[in-house]
């Protein structure tokens, strides 16, 4: 299933984009722009749910949410008594880390996306060897563009292992 990780708006209408959208950076645009894409396709995913597979859709409708996300919890004490709390939970502090990692992982699959179509570069990384130089010069700015983008020194770091085009040193 396909679902946006924010508020979803009722019918077609999509947010406003902010009235200083114009004057953002690059990636506070990226940012907006890519959170309307997720809503967009979120409503196009529940629009063909509801026309191609009326009891998903009914199941996706239910008011008991828990029942549908969380079977195992429901069930656990009947099948291991005794056996005391569900063996998986997790805390404010993991589920924190969690969301920042997606965010993290959603940043490079973006630009992962924005070197396909601004240069047909696949995700393995082989080009052409006549567009080689070119698109090398361009994906370092990017990277660089992409690591101080960040926050404070351990989101650069971060971000520098994130990024999906690494630098290898030939081994002797």
């Amino acid at each position: 299933m396909f679902q946006h990780p924010g508020t979803v708006a009722d019918g077609w209408t999509l947010a406003e984009l902010p009235e200083n959208y114009d004057n953002l950076d690059q990636t506070e645009k990226a940012k907006i722009d890519s959170d309307r894409k997720s809503e967009t396709c979120h409503k196009y995913y529940e629009v063909e749910t509801k026309i191609q597979n009326p009891r998903h859709w009914a199941a996706l409708k239910l008011e008991n949410a828990s029942v549908r996300t969380e079977p195992s919890r429901l069930v656990v004490n009947d099948l291991c008594p005794g056996s005391g709390k569900c063996p998986v939970s997790f805390n404010e502090c993991e589920l924190a880390l969690h969301a920042a990692e997606e965010e993290s992982m959603s940043n490079v699959g973006e630009i992962l996306r924005l070197f396909r179509d601004r240069w047909g570069l696949p995700p393995n990384g082989m080009v052409d060897p006549t567009e080689f130089d070119q698109i090398r010069t361009a994906v370092e700015e990017l990277r660089i563009s992409f690591i101080e983008s960040a926050d404070d020194e351990a989101e650069r770091e971060l971000f520098a292992k994130l990024w999906p085009y690494q630098v290898q040193t030939p081994k002797s």
